[in-house]
């Protein structure tokens, strides 16, 4: 049987063909699954390389454009700033920032105060209705009452940067009162993230100028990334988002490194050695996509720690919770003893905003709106964390939730550094008590109860008696330790409810709740008494002094804090024209 088919005629080129074909299209079938897999693998590598470029600009600008979260809550208790003082926080937020170029004031949308001046002197004084380049964006973020990110643009002073712009409103009304507005140089901004139009062998472009995202202009690398097959994403900055697309600088694998497979497959007519080498090609094709991911893994890792953000993933199915290396790192635990669930996660939060988060995010999910909020974490030795959490879920054709993922990001820095400005901005430097504004504002709340429900309350106006010649005599040094021995005093005598400010020099004023000028008159003599008979210990010895006191009640009626304070400020010097050491009520 088998001679009679080899002595065909026939038979061998019937057989080679056969064979031939077969290989052939075995070969064909290996270079195309090769050619795909190469386009599929570069495509990652790409999409995580524009993933990382993306964290470390979100994470930069945050970081930076937080810290002015401070400097508005201290510009909305004091409309007319102090000049030092807002130099001052300007050069403290200016230090505390990344890539800040300049970061200036403007009140009624003239630029007034700039940190640092020099260089920035073409600034001072502009009228931002005045510049047809900047006003709209200005114009945009007044309207909208909230933060925008603008440019890069060239500036006035020279140069091109990128503006961030916060509108300030003040008052029950919201009034507005002027911009803050902080430049950050897009050099350095983009050399940090390791951004140019040609890095680590990829065209990278940015468009969205004025963060108008798709719509806006092309402002770093090639145009025409965004017309080809480029891997995008979205990076969401204050008021809107810019785009970053990335593509190799040689193109797309077009599959010529694996060309040899077909010709191999036609031209040697061996499927033994075919087979042998695809399988080698494809286990060492498998390992180096394994090594990638691996390195891809361990480089997001470490733009997070850098950033200080984390990511995590939450499934509303199955109740699982996947968390980064960087929030395990944030929350001071690893995943062996933590045994991640949403539950151990409510258990690491504050017990005072355990309740908040849970309902934020729940509401979040409810409503199918983006979730955020900042919270603290409690740890066993009594040390508190600030962290600021984000998130958007999933939802299936029929809107049931799927899927949250977000951000943890470590902003304990970022908040204290704001607490300490608002505590320079609400309290009297000597004495540590709270200064005027402070205690006007409290005197206003205190006035809108009374009128809103009727019910009653008092102020007193002290000034200690003959003060100047304290000073005169035994020099400033002792006039500040009577200062603060008074402070100290006073705070010794209060109620929970009470509240206790200095108004300026050695004047003070103390509101008094629920009280009426009766019980107000008991409580101020019997302060004037004791207070006579403690003396202030100073650098100079002990001091007596004594303290003129005056009383007035706050009225429904009254129309404004200015007429309660006239009542008690005569009082006041009706107690030191009688001879000071007693208490005045108002009629």
């Amino acid at each position: 049987m088998i001679s009679r088919l080899l002595s065909r005629k026939y038979f061998a080129p019937t057989a080679g063909i056969a064979v031939a074909l077969a290989v052939g299209l075995i070969g064909e079938y290996g270079y195309e699954t090769q050619r795909v897999r190469m386009l599929h693998d570069a495509r990652n590598s790409v999409a995580n390389a524009v993933s990382h470029y993306r964290a470390e600009l979100e994470g930069d600008l945050n970081a930076t454009l937080y810290l002015t979260n401070g400097l508005v809550a201290y510009i909305e208790t004091h409309t007319k700033p102090d000049p030092e003082l807002a130099r001052s926080m300007l050069k403290i937020l200016y230090q505390q920032g990344k890539h800040v170029r300049n970061i200036g004031l403007a009140p009624g949308n003239r630029l007034t105060y700039i940190y640092p001046l020099k260089g920035n002197e073409k600034a001072v004084g502009l009228y931002y209705p005045d510049l047809p380049d900047q006003w709209p964006a200005v114009k945009l973020a007044i309207d909208e009452k909230r933060p925008r990110l603008a440019g890069p643009l060239e500036l006035k002073q020279g140069g091109t940067g990128i503006i961030y712009r916060v509108p300030v409103f003040t008052g029950p009304e919201r009034k507005y009162w002027g911009i803050l507005s902080m430049v950050i140089d897009e050099k350095q901004l983009f050399a940090h993230a390791g951004i140019s139009p040609v890095t680590r062998g990829l065209d990278i472009a940015l468009r969205g100028k004025d963060g108008k995202g798709s719509e806006g202009a092309v402002f770093l690398g090639n145009p025409a990334l965004f017309s080809t097959d480029s891997v995008r994403e979205t990076i969401h900055i204050p008021g809107g988002t810019w785009q970053i697309a990335a593509k190799p600088v040689s193109g797309w694998p077009a599959g010529r490194s694996v060309e040899w497979i077909r010709i191999g497959g036609w031209l040697l007519g061996s499927l033994l050695g075919l087979f042998l080498h695809v399988a080698i090609l494809s286990v060492r094709r498998r390992l180096l996509a394994e090594e990638a991911v691996r390195v891809s893994h361990a480089e997001l890792n470490e733009a997070q720690r850098v950033a200080m953000i984390g990511s995590w993933t939450f499934d509303l199915k199955t109740g699982k919770l996947s968390w980064s290396d960087e929030i395990y790192r944030i929350f001071e635990t690893d995943p062996e003893n933590f045994g991640a669930s949403y539950q151990t996660f409510l258990d690491a939060v504050h017990p005072e905003d355990r309740e908040k988060v849970d309902f934020a995010y729940r509401e979040s999910v409810r409503n199918h709106i983006p979730y955020e909020f900042v919270h603290r974490l409690a740890f066993p030795d009594g040390r508190v964390k600030y962290v600021q959490g984000r998130g958007e879920t999933s939802y299936d054709e029929q809107g049931n939730p799927l899927l949250s993922r977000g951000t943890v990001q470590d902003i304990t820095r970022i908040k204290t550094t704001e607490e300490e400005l608002i505590r320079l901005a609400t309290t009297d430097a000597l004495t540590g008590a709270p200064n005027r504004r402070s205690f006007l504002k409290a005197l206003e709340n205190e006035l809108s109860r009374v009128q809103r429900i009727g019910r009653t309350a008092s102020l007193l106006l002290a000034d200690i008696d003959f003060f100047k010649g304290i000073n005169d005599i035994y020099g400033h040094a002792t006039g500040d330790a009577v200062l603060v021995h008074f402070a100290g005093f006073a705070r010794g005598q209060l109620r929970r409810p009470d509240f206790f400010g200095r108004i300026g020099g050695e004047e003070f004023a103390i509101l008094l709740p629920e009280t009426g000028i009766d019980a107000a008159w008991q409580f101020a003599d019997h302060f004037r008494e004791l207070l006579s008979r403690t003396p202030a210990a100073t650098p100079k010895g002990s001091i007596d002094y004594t303290v003129s006191i005056g009383l007035a009640e706050l009225h429904p009626e009254d129309e404004s804090i200015d007429e309660i304070m006239a009542r008690a400020d005569d009082e006041l010097y009706t107690a030191k024209q009688r001879g000071r050491n007693r208490v005045e009520p108002a009629p």
